[in-house]
């Protein structure tokens, strides 16, 4: 649901410059990242970049792989990555 500037998702609300930080952090940087990778990078709060990604998983562009290697810091588990954009 969008409230205005803030993106409610569940019980904590995520502000919706969060969310742009955050998918213009995962175009630019190659691999998958994960969450605790993405709010360290962008000194965010981790609670909220992860309720973040989750958002991002369901939008064109990202994809979210349940079991993988972080490419930042190799640890295994949820990671989010951009698709890269074919050339037509």
């Amino acid at each position: 649901m969008h409230c205005g500037r803030i993106v409610a998702l569940g019980i904590l609300p995520v502000p919706a410059q969060f969310r742009k930080e955050i998918a213009v952090f995962l175009k630019e940087h190659r691999g998958a990242v994960c969450s605790e990778c993405i709010a360290t990078a962008l000194a965010l709060p981790p609670r909220q970049v992860a309720i973040a990604t989750l958002g991002l998983d369901s939008s064109e562009g990202f994809i979210m792989e349940p079991d993988e290697l972080c490419s930042r810091c190799g640890t295994r588990g949820r990671v989010i990555r951009a698709v890269a954009e074919s050339s037509p």
